[in-house]
């Protein structure tokens, strides 16, 4: 009988360390995402304020590509470390996280296609495809990150969104929505510009690039403090719920 509860209460230990571990290393994640995506941003308005457009776009590839490799590592083990702690909480908390994990692996599948699609476009552009071809293979790659995006937003949601209080729920909410809705402006933008509904411009593709990365900034910060707070919580074994009016207070 000892032994039986002395496993029981290791097990939740397990459990619990676990699902710790999980939300450190997702806000983890996104601190280097506000990094990342802060950076891109600056070199935005850089390109604003008049400085080439090819340079500021070699420039945050080049400044924010080992970031953002860092940061998708981080997602993966901060998923990882709490789907093995989800048995600690709830059946619904289970679920979810099961869920996210399964978004976590849609979202890359999708981002390793986008990664992939410039090749085969270039390849397709070789041989003489068409000009439709092209175009359409560009709109594949541009719903593709729209979807890799919409997964992996969703995914930070579900993945701590039973354990986090009705105030924190709201701001894990709205960075999800600050996420989606930045890819979503740069594919209106690009259909926009591709099917030749407004002129192409200098300032304008600045804000094509300004618009999305300041959107994906201010969801990266809701999804770090939305994280903050839920790992305070686990941390003090305080999932009972706090007055909404505190959950809502960012710092």
């Amino acid at each position: 009988m000892e032994m039986g509860l002395e496993e029981e209460e290791m097990e939740e230990e397990y459990n619990l360390q676990s699902t710790q571990k999980g939300v450190k290393f997702m806000s983890f994640a996104y601190i280097l995402g506000v990094i990342s995506m802060g950076f891109m941003l600056l070199m935005s308005v850089t390109a604003l304020a008049g400085i080439s457009i090819l340079q500021s776009v070699m420039a945050m590839a080049c400044g924010s590509g080992i970031l953002t490799l860092i940061t998708l590592i981080l997602f993966i083990v901060g998923v990882v470390f709490t789907f093995l702690g989800r048995d600690e909480y709830t059946l619904e908390h289970a679920k979810k996280v099961k869920i996210a994990l399964a978004l976590l692996v849609v979202g890359i599948i999708l981002f390793v296609l986008v990664g992939v699609s410039p090749f085969l476009f270039l390849s397709a552009a070789m041989s003489g495809s068409g000009l439709g071809a092209a175009k359409m293979m560009l709109y594949g790659i541009q719903f593709m990150a729209l979807g890799g995006v919409i997964c992996l937003a969703l995914m930070s949601v579900f993945l701590i969104v039973e354990l986090a209080s009705s105030g924190t729920k709201k701001i894990l909410w709205g960075g999800a929505g600050a996420n989606i809705a930045a890819p979503l402006i740069g594919v209106i933008l690009f259909i926009m510009v591709v099917e030749q509904m407004i002129t192409v411009s200098p300032d304008l593709m600045a804000n094509i690039l300004f618009m999305p990365f300041g959107f994906s900034v201010i969801g990266y910060i809701l999804f770090l403090v939305g994280y903050r707070k839920t790992y305070t919580r686990i941390k003090e074994g305080d999932l009972s719920g706090s007055s909404e009016e505190d959950e809502l207070a960012v710092f």
